[in-house]
């Protein structure tokens, strides 16, 4: 029987040992009494297949225990327990030698080994093939063409997945005859077409390599970190959620606790009634609290269960013996009522995002011991992609029943939606089915666009996690050393090591990269010493404080970063707030289309024309009131910024700027995106100049065209200029704006020249008051 696949390949295969089998001779010449050597190669003379190569599996099988002995240097029998580990060809399912564990695993699959992957074909095995010759031949080094993996269930019936890494070092590539000797023209045009199959075949024909030798494969067990990526992307890919009891979610969450009876539910809690109720989720996903209660919408009280306390200190309840616990606490309604549908053992998890509670996840099995603190560090990688699913499900439901209403189109500015709803009575007039919505234009409109941007956010973001990572890091080694004085355990003094070189790096040289790598050695090298009970058994001291120190779900040292985080939210926050309600006065003057963006900072961007209010008599006056409202919104917002930077905690800046743009042109809905974008021959400009005008510069300078605490106001034209300077003087005599004003040249970029820019100051003592904002009727009596 042929040992390998029967599909076509470029390689004419042959394994042997004959590196292994001068690795034993020059054993042997180095030490001439190994006594072990000298038996083993007088053996392997008998059958000179070993070391000349051979297909078939009869040489396997007659000499299964020389083959071992001979792979011994390779596989030492006092690992063979706990490697995975055996001899094989890249690509193929049969293995050699395989090692104790390898053999366990194999048995409790209870099926032959075969390498999963979907996508791995024929046509993609003969790639694949290809692409090692180019690895080993041509020296170039190539990516992993596919993952590999090997999964099964094992005996709880729990899907195990296994990472397959193969070690080539022990096969040797020729080529023969057939061969064509590629240039480098050949390989970059190979690699630039991986799914051109002939292409690849006519390059590397059928059997026109040999292959000799043998690899290694190694398997890696990687069910916990699998289960995880494919439950976050299930969960993140779904547009409302519906049962998380779906039985390949919960296939993946008895991976990642390793639990062979779970179920999982959601439910609510009402503050007001101290009571567990349903929530909207539960039309998609069942109440394992709920279960048993009859009145699901009154839900019942938890007055005097452990699991209030749990919400309010926004911890996890982790029962890992609910018979036991309720010997303790016979009244506790919650755990009452999850003992009575038939379970022993139980996480419940509350959710919340930024103090508002989006609900509790529960977690229960019928077997004790299923859960217990030893799970904390799962629930918390667990706990934020849960809270994002649950945040995204509200919104979700929200736009679900804004749909209903506006199936065809979106959520729709008010000053906008009459010509969608005339659209929508013409199709309901046709009485035709086929009926084309015709596309939502808008001719002729002047945009006013206008932000205000946090000052070097990404900066400042990226040394708040340095500075995170730095005093962690400080925290780990004094930890690590307090550990090693106390057990003597040398890995710690290697931990150490690697914890000061991460340290290094990040003072060398903190990229994109960075964190993530950090972030993950910690919490999958250090983090797992400190819940090793024969490490750390629990007793207070520094260890105790570290981990206190941590974000109780995140698992994470969240210090600096929530001093961004949380003074970032609070500026949008406040910014966008004012922003909404100044914006409900203007529209009455007349009415407009408007959308405001909350990122680094709060930005807007403002239509006006006939066409988007045809019932009204358009005047230009119109925008010049609503350019006159902006520059004051703006200057608002800084002095609202002004009021609040003293309570942040982080004391962040701000720069604003106003984009001047007269030309008008048409706007157009884009139905794929579901929003309005620019239409015509301005497009290009006008998006360009709004992406990048931000990070401009001074003309011949390093200076920025925005600063902290200034209006940047960019135009084109004179005529533009005398008409903001009217603006910004009017405003100056309210003392509203500074004295001093900056006439700026703005450097080109992408095509765009000629800009400038008017650069302003909020007064030092702004007098704008609240709300009360001068209109154009008051700016033309100051005039005259």
């Amino acid at each position: 029987m042929n040992l390998f696949p029967s599909f076509e390949s470029p390689f004419n295969p042959m394994i042997s040992f004959e590196a292994v089998i001068k690795d034993w001779e020059s054993r042997l010449a180095e030490n001439p009494g190994d006594c072990q050597a000298k038996d083993l190669l007088e053996r392997v003379k008998t059958i000179p297949e070993l070391s000349e190569g051979f297909t078939g599996t009869e040489v396997i099988s007659k000499n299964k225990e020389l083959i071992s002995d001979l792979l011994s240097c390779v596989f030492p029998k006092m690992l063979t327990g706990n490697q995975i580990s055996a001899v094989t060809f890249p690509w193929c399912n049969t293995v050699i030698n395989p090692t104790k564990r390898f053999e366990d695993i194999i048995k409790e699959s209870g099926k032959d080994f075969c390498i999963n992957n979907g996508n791995f074909s024929e046509q993609n095995f003969y790639i694949a093939s290809c692409s090692f010759i180019i690895s080993r031949y041509y020296k170039i080094s190539l990516s992993e063409f596919f993952p590999l993996y090997f999964q099964y269930k094992n005996k709880k019936g729990i899907n195990q997945q296994y990472r397959i890494i193969y070690n080539p070092d022990f096969l040797e590539v020729k080529p023969t005859s057939k061969s064509a000797e590629l240039s480098t023209e050949d390989l970059d045009l190979l690699l630039d077409n991986m799914n051109d199959f002939e292409l690849w075949k006519q390059k590397f024909p059928p059997k026109s390599w040999i292959i000799k030798g043998f690899g290694i494969m190694n398997m890696y067990d990687t069910t916990v970190e699998t289960a995880f990526t494919n439950l976050k992307q299930r969960l993140s890919s779904r547009l409302m959620p519906t049962a998380m009891e779906d039985d390949s979610e919960n296939e993946l969450l008895k991976s990642i606790f390793n639990i062979e009876s779970l179920d999982v539910g959601i439910s609510d809690y009402d503050p007001n009634t101290q009571s567990i109720v349903y929530g909207f989720y539960n039309l998609f996903t069942e109440s394992l609290l709920l279960k048993r209660i009859i009145s699901k919408q009154r839900g019942f009280r938890i007055a005097d269960s452990e699991l209030k306390t749990h919400i309010n200190e926004n911890k996890p309840l982790i029962i890992a013996n609910i018979p036991k616990y309720l010997e303790k606490h016979p009244n506790d309604t919650a755990i009452l009522n999850l003992k009575e549908s038939g379970y022993n053992s139980c996480a419940l998890i509350p959710l919340k995002k930024e103090n508002e509670f989006l609900g509790i996840a529960e977690l229960a099995s019928v077997h004790k011991t299923a859960f217990s603190s030893l799970v904390f560090y799962r629930i918390n990688m667990l706990y934020s992609f849960l809270v994002n699913r649950l945040e995204r499900a509200v919104t979700d439901f929200s736009n679900l029943k804004s749909s209903i209403i506006q199936k065809e189109y979106t959520r729709l500015h008010p000053s906008v939606a009459w010509k969608f709803e005339k659209e929508a009575e013409n199709y309901l007039k046709s009485f035709n089915s086929e009926y084309s919505f015709k596309e939502i234009v808008f001719q002729d409109v002047i945009a006013l666009y206008g932000q205000v941007d946090i000052r070097n956010s990404s900066e400042t973001r990226n040394q708040s996690i340095k500075s995170d990572f730095e005093a962690q890091i400080s925290l780990l080694l004094d930890v690590l050393k307090d550990l090693k004085s106390r057990t003597g355990i040398e890995l710690l003094s290697q931990k150490e090591y690697e914890l000061k070189e991460r340290f290094e790096k990040l003072n060398r040289n903190f990229e994109s990269g960075t964190e993530s790598e950090i972030q993950k050695y910690i919490s999958e090298e250090i983090h797992p010493i400190l819940s090793n009970p024969t490490i750390y058994s629990g007793e207070e001291g520094i260890v105790s404080d570290y981990l206190r120190s941590l974000d109780p779900f995140t698992g994470r040292y969240y210090k600096a970063r929530k001093k961004f985080d949380n003074s970032v939210s609070l500026i949008n926050k406040r910014l966008s707030n004012l922003l909404d309600e100044r914006q409900k006065e203007i529209q009455k003057i007349f009415p407009h289309y408007f959308e405001r963006f909350r990122t680094d900072g709060v930005e807007h961007t403002m239509y006006i024309g006939e066409s988007i209010s045809p019932d009204r008599k358009y005047d230009p006056i119109f925008l010049q009131n609503l350019r006159l409202w902006q520059l004051q919104v703006i200057c608002e917002m800084l002095d609202e910024h002004r009021k609040i930077q003293p309570t942040l905690p982080l004391p962040l800046e701000v720069a604003s700027l106003i984009l001047v743009f007269n030309q008008p042109f048409s706007i157009r809905f884009r139905m794929d995106e579901k929003r309005f974008d620019v239409d015509g021959t301005y497009n290009a400009q006008y998006e360009v100049v709004k992406k990048r005008i931000d990070k401009s510069h001074v003309k011949g300078s390093s200076e920025r065209i925005t600063q902290p605490g200034k209006i940047a106001i960019i135009y084109s034209h004179t005529a533009e200029e005398k008409e903001y300077k009217k603006y910004i003087r009017f405003l100056q005599s309210k003392n509203i704006l500074d004295k001093n004003i900056e006439h700026l040249d703005v450097e080109d970029f992408q095509g765009v020249t000629g800009m400038k820019a008017i650069r302003v100051s909020l007064a030092e003592n702004s007098q704008i008051s609240d709300g009360a904002y001068f209109d154009y009727e008051d700016f033309v009596k100051s005039v005259n």
